[in-house]
């Protein structure tokens, strides 16, 4: 069973061709990657307006579209091409997901898939930030009281 996690575009990008993990800057991107991250995922995609889901070092290009500007076609589209890579890449059915994407996206994916989780869930944009923050910080606590009993059993 592998570990996967999907994140989410944002309208906030730098501009040009360059790998997905750099081109969003806003800020619930960059904190639900530094979280992603931290969790050391099997496959880690991030959900695109444009490019339907893509790795996290996939390179492509800036664009200005957002999920709430496509219409149900459009939509479709990028739905039959999330799943397509889905099923190339992962196991719908074992992998163990974590969606950190937006609701529109999760609503796209989560009928095709068995075994997931989404720890952001229903809150606002502000309460997902401070979840993630409140994420991050446990995370990054555990990895280091990890470490730390690691060096303890080396000395022991």
């Amino acid at each position: 069973m592998s570990k996967v996690i999907v994140l989410s575009d944002t309208r906030n990008q730098k501009k040009g061709l360059m790998q997905a993990k750099d081109l969003f800057k806003g800020t619930f991107f960059k904190k639900t990657y530094e979280y992603a991250s931290l969790l050391n995922p099997d496959y880690l995609f991030i959900m695109t307006a444009k490019y339907g889901i893509v790795s996290y070092h996939d390179i492509i290009s800036s664009y200005n579209l957002d999920v709430l500007d496509i219409d149900e076609i459009g939509l479709t589209n990028n739905f039959l091409k999330t799943i397509r890579t889905l099923i190339r890449n992962t196991n719908l059915v074992e992998d163990e997901f974590l969606l950190l994407c937006k609701d529109r996206y999760t609503k796209l994916i989560t009928p095709w898939l068995n075994n997931y989780r989404i720890p952001l869930g229903k809150l606002d944009k502000r309460g997902k930030i401070d979840m993630l923050n409140k994420l991050i910080i446990k995370e990054k606590t555990k990895q280091e009281n990890y470490k730390y009993l690691k060096n303890v059993e080396r000395v022991v």
